[in-house]
């Protein structure tokens, strides 16, 4: 017979996670942040279509690793080597 006190018990032992996962996914001003520019330069990177991005809406994220990527093919490479 289930009683009060065993359903009590029940949740008890059910393990949530403390905190969300860590999501790859940024806003316009945490990548912004992330690549020590201005929101205007992301802006500008997004209408020039050097970053990928999201959209729903008026939603905006980026995923950090292809940014990165798209962001590695315009690095310029030292001279002095």
């Amino acid at each position: 017979m289930n009683t009060a006190s065993n359903l009590c018990d029940n949740k008890s032992s059910l393990q949530l996670p403390t905190e969300p996962a860590e999501s790859p996914w940024r806003k316009k001003a945490e990548i912004a942040q992330y690549y020590r520019c201005d929101i205007r330069t992301i802006t500008n990177l997004m209408r020039r279509r050097i970053l990928p991005f999201v959209r729903i809406g008026r939603l905006v994220r980026f995923h950090v690793a292809e940014c990165d990527e798209a962001m590695a093919k315009y690095q310029r490479r030292s001279s002095l080597c």
